[in-house]
């Protein structure tokens, strides 16, 4: 017993000390007593400085740096994707666009085939209101008595990218799952055509759509990735500001939107993980200079960095408190340097009052669901075809139409 009280007296002591020492107590300190010396770091660590005061902090990875893959390549992900970690890395900026299409066209191009292959039956070019467009047909498509589709902006910085290459590593997986046909719209890029080019080219195909080819928006949903998805909430901004006898019925958004890793803010400081993941994503890195604006932002603005921070060009600075802006799924890997920004995006939008679910990736990278026969890629498009489906119209096919009069009549 002498020993218990021993030790409950101690007990009592320190919870004393303890409350005396602020940890328990939320009162203000008495004005007799000094208030505690603030403590600030004799050097701070800026994005640029090199490492210079590696003393002080760790020091962020330098763009110059990270071209090397990232040691770190986690256990719990597929074997498709450990290979890829442990091997890929962003490669040297190319001097100029024409490099870094033909360079982005190599790459991509075979994977994109592969895709079409896999899950579509067939493609047609064509053009919309002035814009070149492809048509993809997934297999085992059967039409539907209410027309519906499959809205398709692919990614590549506005300056790279193709619907008869890249586009279908993306949009082939997704249209075949959620058995949509899809529709790949070839906007203008630069820097042969800046900003607003890309924009109007997508306003003019979605306008004709809804109003001369007679698609209802309920019958329509869009997907975008990189500067595809910046360029669908760009869209959706830009319908959100049409006057309101160009706006109504003729120009509503879409059934649902789905946006992986979107390009939504193109100004400089576009969110922490542009620094603190450059180096880890394997696809993407900061720019040389992340306190500046991106050489890729400038060409799309014509380097008038004065519009950079314009809802139509960066949709996260835009508006989405008392605006209707359809059911959003946002996709992201967890190496992703554009997170950051991806989750701000989600944040404004969850705090107006918008439909919007956020859906990231356990140590993925930079619109990882291109590489579409990786299993974590799968899951993700799948998800995506889903969320699409889930948000049209369930309208029977002509083929379950007859066959569901038929057996009525047994």
């Amino acid at each position: 017993m002498a020993r218990l009280l021993v030790a409950l007296s101690l007990v009592c002591l320190c919870l004393v000390a303890t409350a005396e020492a602020g940890f328990f107590s939320r009162n203000k300190a008495s004005p007799a007593q000094a208030a505690p010396a603030v403590v600030t770091p004799s050097n701070t660590c800026s994005s640029t400085d090199g490492g210079a005061c590696a003393g002080e902090c760790t020091a962020p990875h330098r763009p110059a740096d990270s071209v090397k893959p990232y040691c770190y390549v986690p256990k719990h992900v597929s074997k498709e994707a450990q290979a890829y970690l442990s091997a890929a890395h962003p490669k040297e900026f190319l001097p100029d666009i024409p490099q870094q299409r033909a360079y982005f066209d190599a790459r991509t191009t075979p994977i994109g085939t592969a895709a079409a292959a896999t899950f579509l039956q067939s493609t047609e070019d064509a053009t919309i209101a002035g814009v070149p467009v492809v048509y993809g047909t997934p297999k085992g498509y059967t039409s539907s008595v209410s027309k519906q589709l499959l809205l398709y902006f692919h990614g590549g910085a506005y300056s790279l990218g193709s619907c008869k290459s890249s586009a279908w590593m993306i949009a082939a997986p997704v249209a075949h799952a959620a058995g949509l046909q899809v529709l790949c719209v070839e906007y203008r890029l630069v820097p042969e055509h800046p900003f607003p080019a890309a924009l109007d080219d997508a306003l003019a195909v979605y306008r004709h759509l809804l109003v001369e080819e007679g698609y209802s928006a309920h019958n329509i949903v869009m997907l975008g990735d990189s500067a595809g998805g910046g360029l669908i909430m760009a869209l959706l901004q830009l319908i959100n500001q049409l006057p309101d006898e160009q706006q109504h019925d003729a120009i509503d958004t879409p059934a649902a939107v789905v946006l992986y890793s979107p390009w939504v803010d193109l100004s400089p400081h576009g969110g922490d993980s542009i620094v603190t993941l450059t180096g880890v994503d394997p696809m993407l890195r900061a720019p040389n200079d992340p306190d500046s604006p991106s050489p890729a932002a400038l060409a799309y603005v014509a380097g008038n960095a004065s519009l950079l921070s314009d809802p139509l060009v960066s949709p996260l600075h835009g508006t989405y408190d008392d605006v209707h802006f359809p059911p959003t799924l946002i996709q992201v890997g967890l190496r992703d340097i554009l997170i950051s920004s991806n989750v701000l995006l989600y944040r404004k939008m969850h705090a107006a009052g918008q439909l919007v679910t956020f859906s990231p990736y356990e140590a993925m990278w930079h619109v990882f669901q291109a590489f579409w026969n990786f299993p974590e890629a799968q899951a993700a498009n799948q998800e995506a075809a889903d969320f699409l489906r889930d948000h049209l119209p369930q309208h029977a096919s002509q083929q379950d139409a007859g066959e569901a009069a038929g057996d009525s009549s047994l």
